[in-house]
């Protein structure tokens, strides 16, 4: 049975370096760049490399990316919808 755990991250790399059974690794496009950082921090420490999957950036009504940073600043909520 397979099993996933969505964790929040609080630093560029994230857990995911250091979970010694972790398979995978789910970024947007501007992430990309920052699973190649997990997988060269993971073969530091010998642990297997994870598969990569990129999902596209999800658009917000105005047309920009939804983004964590544009949530927390409070120009749109998490459904993308505009608040200033």
């Amino acid at each position: 049975m397979s099993s996933y755990e969505i964790v929040k991250i609080f630093d560029p790399i994230g857990p995911a370096a250091d979970i010694e059974d972790a398979d995978v690794i789910i970024v947007s496009t501007e992430s990309y760049r920052g699973a190649l950082a997990v997988n060269e921090r993971r073969r530091e420490k010998g642990l297997n490399e994870l598969k990569i999957i990129v999902t596209p950036l999800i658009l917000a009504e105005d047309g920009k990316p939804i983004s964590s940073s544009r949530i927390r600043s409070g120009e749109i909520d998490t459904e993308g919808k505009l608040l200033v």
